[in-house]
């Protein structure tokens, strides 16, 4: 993965910030705010490297329609960190990578496997 200099002036790091403002000026601090925020942070991060994110996808379970929401990679809904400004350019670069990988694994599958 290329070494990646995305800092927090960064204009998508800023726009991410603005977002969570947004939200939070409109009382929507529950985690589907932040991850919409989130989202976008990526993606513009992400292009500057020719990455295309991949949507979150539905599968069933047990004949209910779930969206795995990577709960238990260890990633906490809220990744801000005031101590850390750094922390969410990091992360972000990390998401990406298991994209990338996720993508790679994907592609490795049968064309039958489902």
């Amino acid at each position: 993965m290329s070494a990646h200099s995305t800092k927090a002036t960064h204009a998508a790091i800023k726009a991410y910030h603005a977002a969570l403002k947004e939200f939070a000026d409109f009382c929507a601090d529950h985690e589907g705010a932040t991850e919409t925020a989130f989202g976008r942070l990526l993606a513009d991060t992400g292009r500057a490297f020719g990455w295309t994110l991949i949507p979150k996808q539905s599968m069933k379970v047990d004949g209910k329609n779930i969206i795995p929401d990577g709960s238990r990679s260890g990633i906490v809904s809220d990744p801000n960190r005031e101590d850390d400004p750094q922390y969410i350019v990091r992360l972000a670069g990390q998401v990406v990578r298991v994209s990338v990988e996720t993508v790679k694994i994907v592609k490795g599958l049968p064309a039958d496997y489902s």
